[in-house]
């Protein structure tokens, strides 16, 4: 079963006169863009889902949408929840989340929330999308592989790139990492 992982694009900009709100901004048209060859590059490179898990975040949505739209996906259960979205303030932003003692809280919600739903339903045979922000992402690398804090952090989450889990049956994890994408990360670490 796979456990494809999305990193959203980025927002639409600031526009005069008006503030940014992280959960209803929509993307940008680069990353309406990005979020259709993401659709496209997952049909042709033969990855597909039964299931999609998104944060409460307008721009998830979008890319959700845009990706289901672009493989004839629409029909299937898409769920909720804004436990998928770490957020952090601009101050936080470059530093450990792992040691920071008011995202632990948040952290626990995640690891849950996947043991807990994500992984029950792939155990069940089913292949799993979901997009949502970088920080949520690390959080489920981190638990699944078993990293350290300072793995992770040091590990390159590009927005809009995939990153892949196979699993078998029991939930053992086959492979994991970038599978395809019509731009390398930058930087791709070893896992």
């Amino acid at each position: 079963m796979n456990l494809i992982l999305l990193c959203h694009e980025e927002i639409c900009t600031e526009s005069e006169g008006s503030l940014m709100n992280s959960e209803t901004d929509d993307l940008s048209f680069e990353g309406i863009e990005a979020a259709k060859l993401a659709g496209k590059n997952l049909k042709e490179n033969g990855y597909f889902f039964d299931m999609v898990y998104t944060s409460h975040l307008k721009r998830a949505h979008t890319v959700a949408a845009y990706i289901l739209k672009e493989t004839g996906k629409t029909q299937i259960p898409q769920h909720e929840s804004p436990v998928l979205y770490t957020k952090i303030d601009n101050n936080t932003e470059e530093k450990n989340i792992f040691a920071i003692p008011e995202l632990r809280p948040a952290i626990e919600k995640i690891n849950f929330y996947l043991e807990h739903d994500i992984l029950r339903n792939i155990k069940a045979g089913k292949n799993i999308l979901v997009v949502t922000d970088k920080n949520t992402i690390r959080v489920f690398i981190k638990y699944l592989l078993n990293m350290s804090d300072e793995e992770i952090m040091q590990t390159y989450i590009p927005a809009d790139n995939s990153f892949l889990f196979v699993m078998d049956k029991n939930l053992d994890i086959e492979t994991a990492g970038f599978p395809i994408w019509p731009f390398p990360p930058e930087k791709i670490d070893s896992f």
